[in-house]
């Protein structure tokens, strides 16, 4: 990374600062919330858009709720 932000300091482009920044942002983000993730806006569908790959009959049936393993007594949670 510090290679490329060298490398648009000599050529004076002003694209590559501002990628190394946003990568930068990024790699902070998720040190700060490891458990967070983006959502995939580029690969998300509108409302009303039919999918590119038929879901599935879990799908049709309601059945793909993603479960999250339950709460263990003792451990901290946020608070």
């Amino acid at each position: 990374m510090i290679g490329l932000h060298k490398l648009a300091a000599q050529r004076g482009d002003g694209l590559m600062p501002e990628l190394y920044d946003l990568l930068l942002r990024n790699v902070e983000r998720r040190t700060d919330y490891p458990n967070v993730s983006e959502f995939p806006l580029l690969e998300a569908r509108t409302p009303g858009q039919q999918p590119e790959k038929p879901l599935g009959l879990e799908a049709a049936n309601g059945n793909n709720v993603v479960a999250f393993a339950p709460e263990r007594a003792g451990v901290k949670g946020k608070g």
